[in-house]
């Protein structure tokens, strides 16, 4: 093997090489879809949080209106024994 042909062999895999290298402006534009994606990614997971938030404020409201009327139940039930005792 000759010293050019060497040459030639090298310089052509440092031109594949090259090709397939990233750059500056590729790594800038991976960044900003990166930031991109993380942004999309935040406004749907913040939309879950605030369902799952307003499920838990709504189930707590139903679980305090439920116990009330529980409650009074259990009242108007022990009025009545309390009534039926005196009939």
């Amino acid at each position: 093997m000759t010293l050019d042909k060497l040459a030639r062999i090298t310089q052509d895999q440092f031109l594949v090489v090259r090709e397939n290298m990233v750059t500056k402006d590729d790594l800038e534009n991976l960044k900003e879809e990166i930031r991109g994606d993380t942004v999309e990614i935040l406004q749907k997971v913040d939309k879950i949080v605030t369902h799952f938030d307003t499920e838990g404020k709504d189930r707590a409201a139903y679980d305090v209106l439920h116990k009330r009327l529980t409650d009074d139940f259990h009242n108007h039930d022990q009025r009545i024994k309390k009534l039926e005792a005196k009939i």
